[in-house]
Order: C-alpha cells, then sequence, then structure tokens
C-alpha cells in the first residue's frame, strides 16, 4: 500500500511544481511513411488505388487505414499524388466536402471521370500489383497445375 500513496505523490508532486517528464521525439518519419509514400508515388496517371492496394504494395497488407492517415497527416506526403488513392469500392472517402472536390478535380484532369464523390470506371483503372497467385499463365498449364493439386493425371 505504502509504494502505491508515493507513486500518487510523486505524480501529483511533478504535476504541481511543473517537472514533468516528457515523452523522447524520435527524429524523421517513422519506418512505414517511406515505403508507403513510395506505393503512392509508383501509381501511374490516369489510373486509381485503393488504400489496401497501396498498404499491400508498402509491404503492409493489413493497414490500409494508416495509408490515409500517412496521407493525411505526413509533411512529407505534400509531393506525392494523394488524389490517386480512393476507397476499394471507387468512392472518394475524405469527409471534407472541399477536399473531395479537389480530389475529383485533380482526377479529372488526369483524365479519370468522376461522378460526384464515385469514379466511374473504377474496375477498369484501377492500379493493382499483380500478386504472385495472380500471375497469368495460359490455359493448358493452368489445368495441368490444378489436375496435378488434386491429384489426378492429365
Amino acid at each position: 500500500m505504502g509504494s502505491k500513496w508515493s507513486a500518487a505523490d510523486s505524480m501529483k508532486k511533478r504535476h504541481f511544481t511543473g517537472k514533468k517528464k516528457t515523452a523522447r521525439i524520435e527524429e524523421g518519419p517513422a519506418p512505414y511513411v517511406i515505403p508507403i509514400l513510395r506505393a503512392v508515388r509508383r501509381i501511374p496517371r490516369g489510373r486509381v488505388a485503393a488504400y489496401a492496394d497501396v498498404a499491400r504494395e508498402a509491404g503492409i497488407p493489413k493497414c490500409s487505414r494508416l495509408v490515409g492517415r500517412v496521407l493525411r497527416d505526413e509533411p512529407m506526403a505534400a509531393d506525392v499524388p494523394w488524389y490517386r488513392v480512393t476507397s476499394a469500392t471507387g468512392v472518394i472517402s475524405i469527409p471534407n466536402d472541399r477536399s473531395a472536390r479537389e480530389q475529383a478535380r485533380r482526377l479529372e484532369a488526369e483524365g479519370v471521370q468522376c461522378m460526384g464523390r464515385r469514379i466511374l470506371r473504377f474496375g477498369q483503372i484501377r492500379w493493382r500489383k499483380p500478386r504472385p497467385q495472380d500471375a497469368p499463365q495460359d490455359w493448358l498449364s493452368a489445368r495441368l497445375a490444378r489436375l496435378s493439386r488434386r491429384g489426378q493425371r492429365p
């Protein structure tokens, strides 16, 4: 019991005397910022990517919300084409109407058609880095691979 009260007393003492412990602030960006910004820079003109596509490209596949936070808050993101990143449904997901109109204006300048907050033909202009399992194969090798997985002979 004594140690509990002494800890509380020392906290009060630091608070009222102005001697507070401050957290150390690291210099430079967090380790996930640079890969996210590189992935956004790789999106070609006239194409759009979902937050999840950028996260997968950056090597952090389950962190799509982090992509949005980095593009919103990071000062280093000022020179990247942030407007090419949208939601996975093809909707501009910025809550601020003025910023959403700015994103639509910039996309239309690159030839992407928008209707309000919706991006038209999103499935056709969506940019994704192909995953290894999505690599195109000819029909014969794909059929042979399926048969060998089942344990059948051709």
